[in-house]
């Protein structure tokens, strides 16, 4: 996984003031789609002293941006 999205603080949703951490990348997937990059990655993350994970899609296009496509908690 890129070092740009590694050892940065991730503010995804919440319902409070704390955002949160990205504590690892449990799992990553790449495939291109067309004129994008689709990544499948399990995040790790950390809000105070709750650990949650997430199922994320992020798109990176051929201009250089990202876009979350969807972002799922995972319970396993």
């Amino acid at each position: 996984m890129s070092s740009m999205m590694q050892n940065q603080h991730w503010k995804g949703p919440s319902t409070s003031l704390m955002p949160y951490e990205l504590e690892e990348i449990v799992h990553a997937n790449a495939e291109v789609v067309e004129d994008f990059a689709k990544l499948e990655m399990l995040l790790k993350v950390k809000r105070g002293d709750k650990e949650e994970k997430f199922k994320v899609e992020v798109h990176h296009k051929s201009n250089g941006t990202f876009h979350l496509n969807s972002m799922l908690p995972d319970h396993s």
